[in-house]
């Protein structure tokens, strides 16, 4: 297994404050972080970008890429890498269930 080496540096509040690009957060339900940034929610609105979205994905942890749950959060990213939305949604929060259903948060 292959992991990449994180960094934190600049990935705060502050930092949040000023992203006016579009933003994808996307967060299994069980992740705990190992360490990282657990305040999601709040960093997601603090972001200021008008086409932002999180998820967090139902019986998932920090190592989704790995877990059962993977294809979801496959499916997901190709969306949005390829429309910039997922499901017609630019912005909100969604929960995503084991069958990929959206519900809001």
């Amino acid at each position: 297994m292959r992991v990449r080496t994180p960094f934190n540096w600049g990935w705060n509040a502050g930092m949040a404050a000023r992203v006016t690009v579009p933003v994808l957060i996307i967060r299994g339900e069980f992740d705990k972080g190992d360490g990282g940034i657990q305040a999601l929610a709040e960093l997601y609105q603090t972001v200021q970008s008008t086409r932002k979205l999180r998820f967090v994905v139902q019986c998932a942890g920090h190592r989704m890429l790995w877990e059962s749950q993977r294809k979801i959060l496959h499916h997901i990213s190709k969306e949005w890498i390829r429309h910039g939305s997922v499901a017609g949604s630019e912005t909100g929060e969604f929960f995503v269930d084991t069958e990929g259903n959206l519900s809001p948060l």
